[in-house]
C-alpha cells in the first residue's frame, strides 16, 4: 500500500475520510455496492472504521450471474432494490440505451440513496468522466463520499491480497471490470454476448419488440426493420452514420442484382 504525502498508508487515510464523513449523518452510512472489487474494498474500509453502515445493492437484472452469486454468498445482509420495470420493458418504452443516452444507469442503478450519505468505490483512474469527480459531492439529492477515489488499480488489488478479501471469480478470467451485460459503454460487449447467449438473445428480442411498438418515431422509422436496428446498436455507431452506410450498401446490392438480372435475360435471349 502506497504512503501518502502525510506519511500515512492510503487505507488509513480512507478510513479517516470515512470517520469524518460519518459525523455528518444521523443515519448509518449508505454503501452503494455493486459487489465488484472496488465496492468490496470500500465496504471493508467502512467496516474497519467502526461506523454504522448499511450495504445496498441495485438489482439491474442484467448483472453477470457470477457477480449475483458472489453477492448472495458474501453479503446476504445487503438490502437489495429492484427496479419498477425490467430493462426489457424499459427498452420497449424508451428505446435502446446508447453511449449518448444512458437512461439505463439512471433508472436501474442510481435510484437509491435519496437523502442519505452514500459511500461508493469509484476511482479517478476508471474513466475520463470519473477523473473529474471530487472526493465529496452532492448529486441528485444525495451526498457522496468516494473514499478510494485516488487509489490505483494496483492499490485495490494489493489491499484485497493483504486483507485476504473474497472477490468475484470473473476477475480471474478476462474481465478487469464488471458491469451490466451488454452495456453500450463496455469494450467487451461482443465477448459478453458470446458467453451469455441467453442474455444476448433477451436484448435482441427486446429490440425487435421496441421496433414494432415504436416504429412511428422518427429515429426508429429510419430502420427498415428490427434486425437492422439491432445491427446498428451492436455497431456502436451514430444512427446517421450507420443508416447512411447501410443505404449505400443496399444501393450497391440492388445495382449488382439488377446487373445479374440483365445478364440472365441476355443469356436467355429474351
Amino acid at each position: 500500500m502506497q504512503i501518502t504525502l502525510e506519511g500515512k498508508t492510503k487505507d488509513l487515510v480512507a478510513i479517516e475520510r470515512i470517520h469524518e464523513y460519518a459525523k455528518l449523518s444521523d443515519l448509518p452510512l449508505y454503501i452503494a455496492s455493486s459487489f465488484g472489487k472496488d465496492s468490496e474494498v470500500a465496504t471493508h474500509l467502512v467496516i474497519r472504521s467502526g461506523v454504522p453502515y448499511e450495504i445496498h445493492n441495485q438489482v439491474t437484472g442484467i448483472d453477470p450471474p457470477e457477480l449475483v452469486y458472489f453477492g448472495r454468498k458474501y453479503h446476504p445482509e445487503a438490502i437489495r432494490h429492484y427496479p419498477k420495470e425490467s430493462i426489457w420493458k424499459l427498452i420497449e418504452r424508451k428505446g435502446l440505451p446508447t453511449r449518448r443516452n444512458r437512461w439505463c444507469c439512471q433508472l436501474l442503478k442510481e435510484t437509491g440513496g435519496i437523502g442519505r450519505f452514500v459511500i461508493t468505490g469509484i476511482r479517478h483512474e476508471e474513466s475520463a468522466r470519473r477523473a473529474k469527480r471530487p472526493m465529496i459531492e452532492i448529486r441528485k439529492r444525495k451526498s457522496f463520499l468516494h473514499p478510494i477515489i485516488d487509489w490505483t488499480l494496483l492499490d485495490v488489488w494489493s489491499y484485497i491480497e493483504t486483507n485476504n478479501l473474497p472477490y468475484c471469480s470473473l476477475y480471474d478470467t478476462s474481465f478487469d471490470r464488471l458491469g451490466c451485460i451488454g452495456c453500450p459503454l463496455s469494450s467487451n460487449q461482443s465477448y459478453e454476448f458470446k458467453i451469455y447467449p441467453k442474455i444476448a438473445e433477451a436484448w435482441h428480442r427486446a429490440t425487435l419488440r421496441c421496433f414494432e411498438k415504436r416504429k412511428d418515431l422518427h429515429t426508429i422509422s429510419r430502420f427498415k426493420d428490427g434486425e437492422q436496428m439491432w445491427r446498428w446498436w451492436l455497431s456502436g455507431k451514430r444512427i446517421d452514420h450507420f443508416t447512411g452506410e447501410n443505404m449505400v450498401q443496399m444501393d450497391l446490392s440492388n445495382e449488382i442484382a439488377a446487373k445479374r438480372c440483365s445478364q440472365e435475360v441476355m443469356e436467355l435471349g429474351v
